[in-house]
């Protein structure tokens, strides 16, 4: 069983780390924080989030979050990843709190979107300059098979009455730790490999950076084999299921 809170702090601080690695203004290929300053400024504002959520229990406006400042980045994200470590430890961990989704959650539930959140951005900051969306060592095949858990859980969730559906029935494969996911044309989840499916077939992380939209799925790298209609694979790497 692996260890969510233990992991965050493992990988907030490989993100602190990465910081002193790039300029500021170092591109990264996302629209939305074009550059590592903006990139950390929204992942040290979300643990920031995160924290307030969970000291206080309620939705919290993300607006309200402060920037960060233009300088000493590296020392302001420590503040923010210290901050959510210490109000995930210091809030009773079956205390009611604001979740992402229809009902109440726990604490756990922040420890886990942040685990992923910032391994997501630590491979976006790696990456920074032009360079290639890799796995994050600092996570097992197990991280990310339970990282592709929460994205169809919570996001999938949230987004399938929106999404056109799938042409067929759509099978996530992970080699490495014997884990399968499908879905139907309609959205449904369930485990396995379902009868009839397009099955896409990896290794772990590379399965959770395609659901991440880190990897293409269609590409000719070899990280992925199609078993069935290459078409609905490209549908479900259209639909916006976005963490």
């Amino acid at each position: 069983m692996i260890d969510r809170r233990a992991s965050l702090e493992t990988v907030t601080a490989a993100y602190a780390t990465e910081i002193d690695r790039h300029e500021p203004t170092a591109s990264i290929a996302w629209p939305l924080w074009p550059d590592a300053a903006r990139l950390t400024d929204h992942l040290g504002g979300n643990h920031l989030w995160a924290a307030q959520i969970v000291r206080e229990g309620v939705r919290v406006d993300r607006a309200t979050i402060p920037a960060a400042p233009p300088t000493e980045l590296r020392a302001w994200y420590e503040e923010c990843r210290a901050d959510l470590l210490a109000a995930l430890d210091d809030t009773a961990p079956d205390r009611e709190c604001w979740t992402i989704g229809p009902n109440l959650g726990i604490p756990s539930f922040w420890t886990r979107r942040m685990l992923f959140e910032t391994t997501k951005h630590l491979i976006d900051l790696r990456a920074a300059g032009g360079g290639t969306w890799s796995p994050a060592d600092e996570l097992t095949p197990e991280h990310y098979a339970d990282g592709i858990d929460e994205l169809l859980e919570v996001f999938l969730a949230r987004s399938a009455p929106t999404l056109e559906p799938l042409p067929a029935p759509l099978a996530l494969r992970a080699l490495d730790t014997d884990r399968a996911w499908t879905l139907s044309p309609t959205w449904e989840v369930s485990p396995g490999i379902g009868s009839g499916a397009t099955t896409l077939s990896g290794m772990t992380a590379h399965l959770a950076l395609a659901v991440w939209e880190r990897a293409d799925p269609l590409d000719d790298s070899g990280r992925f084999t199609i078993d069935g209609d290459r078409d609905v694979v490209a549908a479900f790497a259209r639909a916006p299921i976005h963490p």
